[in-house]
């Protein structure tokens, strides 16, 4: 019984049943074939691999790095396994016994080797093909071989290619608006979310997220939202072009029909399970508004809502859980956002570079609390700090907020 087994055999690649080949438009196969075809195995197939692969509880690695030869766990039928994978990306279009005999030959020197991919978007001829199976048979390894259009079903599974037009998408979007929805969450995503899961837990009512432009605040709402099973959430932006990616993010969770955008006073009477909208509109109509009326409440550009129009339509909601959104919480006028979010900060991230032993400027509301308890999430654990000064948490300032290209 031959131990070859296809692409959606792994676990850890399930999201490519959701698109077979034969449902990538005709048209756009071709080019995305193409563009797979120009990747290279160390800059963009090894990372977005890996990326894919990322499990913060395992070690991605093996005993020891094999060179040439990433080594990373993988499942098939729930069953783990130590994986291998050799990959020849856009430097060879043709790939020849040759050029992965080496490697071919450094399987065998893997102890406990479940499984082994080789994933290459050019053509492999027969007899290194051969070689491989072969090697594979003889240590009695699960293993497999990725094509062109394994990879084109992989990358736009994961949210790296667009199916319509095959141009990388970018921030969770393409520029044609299409959004995935299996997309890959970078660190701070995931570190924000593990800590809104203890928020949750610890039954706290509202937090303020504080991360660098870029790094995917908005798809860090809508996966929470989604995960609490929010009934009605309402996100609040100042400017209608932030709505425009609000709306990609919380139609690929939520999906089109459960997302809608407020435009008038009429809207507010025709709710959906997720509605956008901007604080004018709100501040405007909050006669419209009621107590209550929405479970989960988004607040983007958190750092504006000291203003009155905010905190009028704060008032008048009193949301079950607040979330606030920012990359830059300070304010030159020193109005302290921190007690809308009853001065808990659920991460912070930000992008400010101190040398060790600065002074932090204590006048400032992010520095000294308003209350002798500030709760602060980082790490791991809810603490709750006493006194007059908050510790930052610089851990991730430079760390990679995305794998390369995505």
């Amino acid at each position: 019984m031959s131990l070859l087994i296809p692409i959606e055999a792994f676990d850890n690649f399930k999201a490519v049943k959701d698109f077979p080949i034969a449902d990538i438009l005709p048209d756009t196969l071709p080019i995305l074939i193409k563009a797979v075809k120009k990747l290279d195995e160390r800059e963009e197939l090894e990372p977005w691999l890996r990326a894919i692969l990322a499990d913060e509880a395992q070690t991605p690695h093996g005993p020891a790095e094999i060179v040439d030869i990433f080594t990373h766990q993988v499942s098939k039928g729930g069953l783990p396994g130590m994986a291998a994978f050799i990959l020849k990306g856009k430097s060879f279009p043709t790939i020849k016994p040759a050029d992965v005999a080496h490697q071919i030959y450094r399987l065998k020197n893997i102890g406990t080797l479940n499984f082994a991919i080789f994933a290459a978007p050019g053509t492999i001829l027969d007899a290194a093909k051969e070689q491989f199976c072969t090697t594979c048979e003889e240590i009695g390894c699960y293993y497999s071989i990725f094509n062109a259009e394994d990879l084109v079903r992989l990358f736009v599974a994961y949210g790296f290619l667009c199916p319509r037009d095959a141009n990388r998408i970018v921030r969770g979007r393409c520029t044609c608006g299409y959004s995935p929805t299996k997309r890959i969450l970078n660190l701070l995503q995931k570190e924000a979310l593990d800590e809104l899961l203890l928020a949750h837990s610890s039954a706290q009512k509202s937090g303020l997220v504080v991360l660098p432009p870029g790094s995917g605040k908005t798809r860090i709402a809508a996966e929470d939202a989604l995960a609490v099973n929010a009934n009605c959430v309402l996100y609040i932006a100042h400017t209608h072009e932030i709505l425009d990616v609000a709306q990609s993010e919380f139609e690929a969770k939520f999906g089109f029909k459960s997302v809608v955008r407020l435009e008038g006073s009429f809207s507010l009477d025709r709710l959906n399970r997720v509605n956008l909208s901007t604080i004018a509109l709100l501040a405007r109509h909050i006669n419209k508004l009621s107590t209550g009326q929405f479970d989960y409440l988004v607040i983007d550009e958190f750092h504006h809502a000291a203003a009155k129009s905010y905190r009028r339509v704060l008032d008048k909601l009193n949301p079950a859980f607040l979330l606030g959104l920012t990359a830059t919480p300070f304010r030159g006028d020193q109005q302290n956002i921190l007690q809308l979010c009853n001065n808990t900060i659920i991460v912070q991230h930000a992008l400010r570079f101190l040398t060790i032993g600065a002074t932090v400027d204590r006048r400032h509301p992010l520095c000294e609390p308003p209350c002798p308890e500030f709760a602060v999430h980082t790490g791991s654990a809810l603490c709750i700090m006493a006194g007059t000064s908050m510790r930052q948490n610089w851990r991730g300032v430079n760390s990679p907020l995305a794998p390369r290209g995505h």
